[in-house]
């Protein structure tokens, strides 16, 4: 008995330890699986964190850019240039085309409306699936009528979004100031490149979460930002379809005698004459350096200020041989010739101005008269504004504004401006061209209501076949601007080769009156002269028996007139305007209400201008009503009031 007691105790005493051992294996493997499990994780989560995040990403997350809107471009009275507008666009998940027959069927829908290859179509399609791409866009930008029939076939995989498309309301005017925009939606001409990082805006994005199904269980997106919005100096107006090239900046042509004012400056500017001063023309030729040069007129002594009124070339010379080669140089490149304006447009180019080292013994006599030098109606016309500015040159500018998305400005240009010649200076030389306008070679560019001041230029084209100046085709031009005393706008005008008369004030002078009398009104410029109403009754009412000055005075105000009314400007041929002139009339009483019924806003506003009346308009189109009615006395008269309407 006590034999198997002691048995059994021992034995007892053995089984907790195989029971601890099991155990103990038991907890040891658990304890490895599970280091061995933190390893693999933190290995996982850690060192290879980024490669299994970009394929989760991959495989779960669908990411598509969205295209910013661009901002608008607006004239100078915040009237649109460009503006962004939303299309439709499509594209295609291939990995949503399960079957070939998904793909047969979307190829062939699409192609019905897109006009596509239908076999080429269903190519693209199955490569990109068996590549594994999960976007490929099938059209852009599509017209309202295909993304509707699109969208109602309903067809697997194909997904839509919003693009802007760039839209220019007034089509193809100003086409080489703005430029374009590319298919990707990036400027690529014109104010559209050259301020493109501001006008594009920063592009969004569209985050699409995927199951492993395919199915979309959430997105986000973070919206893009808008472009800022570019305010130019521009005034919308008309164009005619030939106008393509920007001819202000990249055409080069010899000025002829509009450059003359840097002559007459320099010397006036140095105190080397005054305008009453008087100087020999020589009857008309000067010999430099073995090279004579002949006026247009033979033309004896003048004063310096009826010189340049009548556009005298011995003059002009005598006065460059005076200021001398290096301080004509310097007072070239002061008022901007020879270089860039800045303007912010591409393509500027900076004319021809040839280092003072390079002149030669006769260059003097050519530059001074316009001869030798290449330069752009855009310098020309900054140029004729140093002394419009009373001696200031300020930098020609496209750009006034730049707003934000929201429309508050960011920037207002302020150009750069520097002295280019003294107050007075630019005053004595006002007088002087407004001579030239009055009693001078400009008297076509004469306005009615405004003063005007200015020079023409007749310059001979150099014959590509001899290299010699052509006596057949020739540049005619005209620069001026208004009203004398306060001017307001300088305006140049180039003819290349005209056909019939070819004398700038001939030709360029009645374009350059046009052009004034009717921005002047629009710009709301108040008349600084009277129409000559009174000594015209007075003339058709005066006996036939006059002195034999009186006749010829008389006879030279009608052959002007006379000129002025036969000359057909060429802006309003283009634009298709008649460009009748409404004249009032002179009766007994006085001056009478002239008859506005029919007439545009444009004329009724220039015409009552002229008169130094207020306009009180309702509607639009053509003058229904007025008040005071036609051949009503106006001497009293403050305010028009006139009705418009247009026609069924």
């Amino acid at each position: 008995m006590s034999a198997m007691l002691a048995r059994l105790s021992a034995e007892s005493n053995t089984r907790p330890d195989a029971s601890i051992r099991r155990a103990l294996f038991v907890a040891a493997f658990i304890a490895s699986w599970m280091l061995a499990i933190s390893v693999r994780l933190i290995y996982l989560q850690i060192s290879d964190h980024d490669r299994l995040l970009g394929r989760a990403q991959r495989q779960q997350q669908f990411v598509v850019e969205t295209p910013p809107e661009r901002g608008q471009l607006l004239d100078r009275h915040d009237r649109e240039l460009a503006r962004s507008i939303q299309t439709a666009s499509i594209f295609v998940d291939p990995a949503e085309l399960e079957t070939p027959g998904d793909i047969a069927c979307v190829a062939s829908r699409l192609t019905s409306v897109l006009k596509l290859d239908e076999k080429s179509l269903v190519g693209q399609l199955a490569q990109a699936k068996d590549g594994g791409r999960r976007f490929l866009w099938l059209a852009r930008r599509l017209s309202d009528d295909q993304a509707g029939k699109i969208q109602g076939f309903g067809l697997p995989g194909v997904h839509f979004r919003t693009e802007p498309k760039r839209f220019y309301p007034n089509g193809s005017l100003a086409a080489h100031v703005l430029g374009f925009v590319g298919l990707d939606g990036a400027g690529l001409g014109g104010v559209e490149q050259v301020y493109n990082e501001k006008i594009s805006g920063e592009a969004g994005k569209l985050f699409v979460e995927k199951d492993s199904s395919g199915n979309v269980y959430e997105s986000f997106e973070l919206p893009s930002k808008p472009g800022q919005a570019i305010v130019l100096t521009i005034d919308v107006g008309a164009v005619w379809p030939e106008a393509r090239s920007n001819w202000a900046l990249q055409n080069i042509y010899e000025p002829g005698s509009t450059f003359k004012i840097v002559s007459f400056s320099a010397a006036i500017e140095k105190g080397l004459v005054k305008p009453e001063d008087r100087i020999d023309c020589q009857m008309g030729a000067i010999t430099i350096a073995g090279r004579t040069i002949r006026d247009h007129r033979s033309f004896g002594t003048l004063t310096v200020a009826d010189a340049l009124a009548k556009s005298s070339n011995v003059a002009a010379i005598k006065l460059g041989l005076r200021v001398g080669d290096a301080t004509m140089h310097e007072f070239i490149t002061r008022f901007g010739f020879g270089s860039r304006t800045g303007i912010e447009l591409p393509g500027e180019t900076p004319g021809l101005l040839r280092p003072v080292t390079r002149w030669q013994a006769s260059s003097i006599g050519s530059i001074a008269i316009g001869q030798e030098i290449g330069v752009t109606p855009l310098q020309m016309a900054a140029a004729f504004g140093v002394l419009a500015n009373d001696g200031v040159r300020v930098a020609p500018h496209l750009v006034r504004e730049i707003r934000t998305s929201s429309g508050t400005s960011e920037y207002r240009s302020n150009p750069e401006q520097r002295r280019v010649v003294t107050p007075e200076t630019a005053r004595a030389l006002r007088m002087m061209l407004e001579q030239v306008t009055v009693n001078g070679t400009a008297k076509l560019a004469q306005l009615d209501g405004y003063s005007a001041a200015g020079k023409t230029g007749t310059a001979q084209k150099i014959d590509p076949k001899t290299k010699t100046y052509s006596t057949t085709k020739h540049i005619a031009s005209f620069v001026g601007f208004a009203p004398v005393e306060n001017p307001a706008v300088v305006i140049i005008v180039v003819i290349d080769e005209p056909a019939g008369a070819y004398h700038g004030g001939d030709v360029a002078a009645p374009v350059f009156r046009e052009i004034a009398e009717q921005i002047l009104p629009d710009l709301g410029v108040a008349p600084d002269t009277k129409l000559d109403l009174e000594s015209d009754h007075l003339a058709q009412s005066a006996p036939a028996v006059q002195s034999p000055e009186a006749a010829k005075a008389q006879e030279e105000r009608t052959r002007v007139e006379d000129a002025r009314k036969a000359t057909i400007p060429s802006v309003a041929r283009r634009d298709g305007r008649g460009g009748e002139i409404i004249y009032a009339v002179a009766g007994s009483k006085g001056v009478l209400m002239p008859d506005l019924r029919g007439r545009s806003v444009r004329d009724v506003a220039r015409a009552c201008a002229q008169l130094g009346l207020q306009v009180e308009a309702r509607g639009d189109g053509a003058v229904v009503r007025q008040s005071p009615a036609p051949g009503t006395e106006i001497g009293s008269v403050q305010v028009v009031s006139v009705d418009f309407a247009r026609a069924n």
